[in-house]
Parts: C-alpha cells; structure tokens; sequence
C-alpha cells in the first residue's frame, strides 16, 4: 500500500465519508453500491467490494462495510472516459500486455465480461500523476496499491465505478 501522511489520509476520508461513497455503502438501500454488493454474505469472498469514485479520483475498498484500503487512482481521460456501474472480479492475470495498446498492465483485475475493463497498475514512475483523469478508459493504481488489490479482491467481487457529478451550473451574470 501506499502509505498516505495522516492528514492526507484523513482529508481523503473526510472527502469520500462527505461525498457519500461511504455512506452510500451502507445505509442508502437505493445505492448502485447497495444494488451490487451482497452485504452480510456469508462467503467471505464476496463481502471485499471497492467503489471508486471518478470524481474524486480515489478507490476505497471494504470488507463487511469497513475500509480496509483508500488508494489514489488515475480514470480515463476525455475521449476514454471509465464507464459507470456495477462490475464483479472476472479473472486476475500478473503481467498481461494490452492488446489494443501494447503496453505492460502489472497487476490486470479484469472487470468486464469481454476483458476491456479493469484495474491494473499505472506506468513505472508515474505515481504523482495519479488522481488525474489520465487512462484509455481502465483504473490504474500506483505499483504498491496495485499489488495488494490484485492479491486482496478475487473473482466474484463486487467493482462499482460511480457516475462523475455534472459540472456546476454558472450563476447567472449581473448586468
């Protein structure tokens, strides 16, 4: 894990308990994370969920409702923007290359039934580029975070991308 300094640490929970990512997890029974997450399950393998919020450009996973980890994320940039939903844990490889870039993606948690989606690490070296919308559409994570996700989360998980807010509307101009 990438280890936050404390005030980062609580600046980032203060901003996702805010925001609703937390709380939406577990008393708001009409959110997407409530629709896809099967809380209290007895299978042990899927209570671990993680909720990544593109706006806020983090990822906060759980077990049983508790966060376990908070990580910084990169989402897909204009034009490749990640698409909103409810996911599951399909597969895991440790060092595929993209087909469609051809680029190393260490750490690929896939997502998407068709393989086009998922988590994996972010480029060597580039860690203080993450919580900028920078991908080609998956989440990327630091090396270290991308690590203990890979060997955290398993097949059948629960993976919910929330909707980016619209942007502010302008106050009408004083004449």
């Amino acid at each position: 894990m990438v280890c936050l300094s404390s005030g980062l640490a609580a600046m980032l929970g203060f901003m996702i308990t805010s925001f609703g990512m937390h709380a939406a997890a577990s008393t708001d029974p009409g959110s997407a994370l409530q629709s896809c997450c099967v809380p209290g399950s007895p299978d042990p393998e899927h209570s671990r969920s993680v909720t990544i919020s593109t706006d806020l450009q983090v990822a906060l996973f759980e077990e049983c409702g508790r966060e376990e980890n908070l990580a910084l994320v990169s989402t897909g940039r204009a034009g490749y923007s990640t698409p909103p939903g409810c996911y599951e844990v399909q597969y895991r490889r440790r060092a595929p290359v993209s087909s469609t870039y051809m680029v190393p993606m260490p750490y690929w948690i896939c997502i998407h039934p068709d393989g086009s989606l998922g988590l994996h690490q972010g480029p060597r070296g580039r860690d203080h580029l993450l919580g900028r919308r920078l991908s080609h559409g998956c989440v990327r994570l630091s090396e270290s975070n991308a690590r203990w996700a890979y060997y955290w989360l398993v097949v059948g998980s629960s993976v919910v991308i929330t909707q980016p807010s619209p942007p502010a509307e302008e106050p009408p101009k004083k004449s």
